[in-house]
């Protein structure tokens, strides 16, 4: 998952890439790649955006991952100026196509091409070595603390049973700050296991700005736990375990 500073980064440099639009079309609405690959001029009503299909690593066009998946999306205004950019920036190529993030010859985008393009463009941007899929992470990330959840769960085209804070919803960096700034006395987190498993437990640290114990912010204790139970496959190692105690004096 990005930073606020890392997302702010992908928003505003990296002019000139073929794919930065698609990034950042992406980022900004939550989708999954192979929806963006899906996308065809015929789906954009205005600034409402039809989510009907989805394109697989073999170039099959799907319905999409769940019966959610098929949405429409009421464009906020960065998106649009987002495809107000890749539309420039096709026709200063010369390209004209049915699809709205083409690859270089106006044809469908493979979803396993934009993936290699994405790991260029983050390593151009000094980005952390996050995929395609963190830059959804990183959109509900951003927005959990300012949008109602069932808006956020039909951007991105979640089923309401679905856990998308728990699963989707990380500290991007700024949430302790923010706490420790209306007055909060207190902040207790946890999801990432503290890496679960070696040597996962140092490339979080990648990722996320604290992983695991008691940190200071701003007077505010905070601290994350590593958790009780697993995820994915049931195994930990060099990553244990813990169920915290703590006493709350008044």
């Amino acid at each position: 998952m990005l930073t606020n500073a890392e997302f702010k980064r992908l928003l505003t440099e990296g002019e000139g890439r073929w794919y930065t639009n698609a990034f950042r079309f992406i980022a900004v609405l939550g989708l999954r790649r192979g929806e963006l690959c899906g996308l065809r001029r015929e789906d954009l009503d205005g600034n409402l955006l039809t989510i009907r299909r989805s394109v697989n690593n073999l170039g099959e066009t799907t319905t999409g991952k769940t019966a959610s998946a098929q949405r429409q999306i009421f464009l906020p205004k960065m998106a649009r100026h987002i495809l107000r950019d890749q539309r420039k920036q096709m026709m200063s190529a010369g390209i004209a196509s049915e699809w709205l993030f083409p690859n270089t010859e106006g044809e469908l985008t493979n979803p396993n091409s934009l993936y290699n393009r994405w790991c260029e463009t983050r390593r151009s941007l000094n980005l952390p070595p996050i995929s395609i899929h963190d830059l959804r992470h990183t959109m509900i990330s951003t927005v959990k603390n300012d949008v109602e959840l069932p808006l956020i769960k039909s951007v991105v085209g979640h089923t309401p049973k679905m856990d998308t804070l728990g699963t989707y919803g990380h500290d991007t960096g700024t949430d302790a700050e923010t706490a420790a700034a209306h007055g909060a006395n207190l902040m207790l987190s946890g999801h990432t296991h503290n890496g679960q498993l070696w040597p996962f437990t140092y490339l979080v640290k990648l990722q996320f700005p604290r992983v695991y114990g008691l940190f200071d912010v701003d007077g505010m204790p905070f601290y994350i736990t590593s958790g009780v139970f697993y995820w994915g496959m049931p195994l930990r190692f060099l990553a244990p375990a813990e169920i915290v105690i703590v006493d709350v004096n008044a």
